[in-house]
């Protein structure tokens, strides 16, 4: 398949980030995207070290000109939408130390694998009802019916918020998320943003006075600490309820797509589910993560394999490359779900290191669990489409049919 290299929109790379991505790697692995005015840095030991060099790569990309400058660029008439969205998003993925660094102290110790582990019994019986719904049909649509609604309680549960304003709060996720390549999308996200905005401010201001057992609480408890402000705080619970279920929900799709493409691999994990599981799960992260890249700003001028990377030149960093190098990876672009080693880099890594990976794992985990007992095999009931966008790598939709 053949790829205009400067257009990371058109259809046939979101269709295939792989092919489009890995060809650059092997031909061009620090690339100058002239379209979209970024360097494109594909090779795993080239994304292992950017992402440690935190310093050097900064995270701070809410400011207005990253916002305005965004790929492809907003239209210019909605200024001050790109404002109030840079004034008002600090959550704690945007954020270099030492404001990082306070933020993260305040709520990592609620995501340890220690900590995530009391959730595991109660995700495998929602796992289960999930499915067991669904039994009688013949057939479902994994993203709405099962990967949507899993990771999405799962957080209004740790939230302390009402499961029935789920609906909403996955509506309003996913403008923030899949906003499209539209020149006028801040017109629809920024309404998103402030409605989520307004949703958890009382919750943080009575929380502030009545502390329970939540992450909302524990946020207004970084408040009193000086870890937050009020904004960077409802920043950081609408980051929490929109990544705390949009990747998850990701993981779980492709896993079960992926598992529909090697059905060797489902039979294995069919076998022993107990001993599977987990290395099954990584292996889903690395062939087909949730995302495709990350965004970073270079902090001062710098040089990768022979490419001079200017201060304030933007940097996206391709897990879906590093992740099937095949300096790293033997037989990368196969689906192996006893791999080991398994160095793939979907969470990142140092200091920005995905904050819900202990979460995500256990999610995943589960949830394949549930389906390997329930379907001997699963097969694809329509085509696989994916949706419009530069980061995530979500499908429209995963109808599956079993017999």
């Amino acid at each position: 398949m053949g790829f205009d290299v400067d257009d990371l929109t058109a259809p046939a790379v979101i269709a295939d980030p792989y092919t489009y991505f890995g060809q650059l790697r092997e031909s061009d692995p620090v690339h100058w995207n002239e379209s979209h005015r970024k360097w494109i840095v594909t090779r795993h030991e080239d994304v292992a070290w950017l992402v440690r060099q935190h310093d050097l790569f900064s995270s701070q990309i809410s400011g207005l000109a990253e916002i305005l400058n965004a790929s492809p660029p907003i239209d210019g008439a909605d200024r001050a939408l790109a404002e109030h969205l840079a004034e008002t998003n600090k959550s704690i993925v945007i954020t270099d130390r030492p404001d990082h660094k306070a933020m993260r102290q305040a709520i990592q110790g609620w995501f340890t694998p220690r900590a995530v582990e009391k959730w595991r019994a109660v995700l495998s019986e929602k796992a289960r009802a999930l499915i067991d719904a669904k039994l009688p049909d013949g057939r479902m649509e994994v993203k709405a019916d099962l990967a949507v609604w899993l990771p999405l309680t799962t957080v209004c549960l740790m939230l302390d918020v009402p499961t029935a304003d789920a609906p909403r709060l996955r509506e309003l996720s996913d403008i923030l998320t899949n906003e499209g390549f539209s020149p006028d999308r801040l017109r629809d996200v920024v309404p998103a943003w402030d409605e989520l905005r307004s949703y958890f401010s009382p919750l943080l201001e009575s929380r502030a006075k009545r502390p329970g057992e939540d992450l909302i609480s524990l946020l207004a408890e970084g408040e009193r600490a000086g870890a937050f402000d009020r904004t960077s705080s409802l920043a950081n619970v609408v980051l929490l309820l929109v990544a705390g279920h949009g990747t998850t929900l990701n993981l779980i799709c492709n896993g079960v797509h992926a598992f529909i493409r090697f059905p060797d691999q489902w039979e294995r994990l069919r076998e022993d589910p107990g001993g599977l599981a987990a290395s099954a799960v990584e292996e889903c992260l690395r062939y087909d993560p949730s995302l495709k890249g990350m965004l970073r700003v270079t902090a001062r001028d710098t040089e990768l394999r022979g490419r001079r990377i200017r201060a304030g030149d933007s940097v996206f960093w391709m897990i879906a490359a590093a992740n099937r190098d095949p300096r790293v990876f033997t037989d990368p672009d196969s689906f192996d779900i006893a791999r080991a080693p398994n160095p793939h880099l979907t969470f990142g890594a140092g200091i920005h290191h995905c904050l819900g990976a202990a979460l995500a794992r256990v999610e995943a985990q589960e949830t394949f669990r549930a389906l390997a007992a329930a379907f001997p095999r699963l097969r694809l009931a329509e085509p696989v489409t994916y949706r419009p966008n530069l980061y995530d790598r979500e499908v429209s939709a995963l109808h599956v049919a079993w017999d």
